[in-house]
């Protein structure tokens, strides 16, 4: 499969588009529920507190 995926053209996410587009972002159905997830289960998922947290700041300074 990696092998594969190495001959596909560069694609973007569909967050990323939307944001480049000036969209609403799914970050609280994303990221949102990963975190809320994980604190029901006690699992520690630091990389996507970075993110969301960054996201939301990014967010924050288009509305202002």
């Amino acid at each position: 499969m990696y092998k594969l995926s190495r001959t596909f053209e560069p694609i973007k996410t569909s967050m990323l588009v939307d944001y480049e587009k000036g969209r609403a972002l799914e970050l609280d159905e994303i990221c949102g529920a990963v975190l809320k997830r994980s604190k029901m289960i006690n699992v520690a998922v630091p990389y996507t507190e970075v993110v969301h947290a960054l996201l939301e700041h990014e967010l924050k300074k288009r509305v202002i």
